[in-house]
């Protein structure tokens, strides 16, 4: 498998300060979680993107997985990370 990988945004830095060179060591992540959760997440992060600010809401109504007697917003979520060190080639 392969996945491109950059350090750095690609602005004005230097082909060398963007992407990884062979022989560097890379701690990388990789996380799970469920798709109802993942869900919610984007739709969260378009409503504070879409919206003017996070006091002006653009109308759209996040799905919530939390129930009880009185309305609440968000999710309940569990994460399942792995780490692995990778030597470049």
């Amino acid at each position: 498998m392969t996945i491109s990988l950059l350090k750095a945004s690609e602005g004005l830095a230097e082909v060398s300060e963007v992407y990884f060179q062979r022989g560097d060591t890379v701690d990388v992540r990789l996380a799970s979680t469920t798709a109802e959760a993942y869900r919610f997440f984007k739709a969260a992060e378009k409503e504070v993107y879409f919206s003017a600010s996070p006091l002006a809401p653009t109308g759209n109504r996040l799905e919530s997985n939390i129930t009880g007697s009185q309305e609440a917003l968000g999710v309940w979520a569990a994460y399942n990370s792995s780490y692995f060190r990778v030597v470049l080639r």
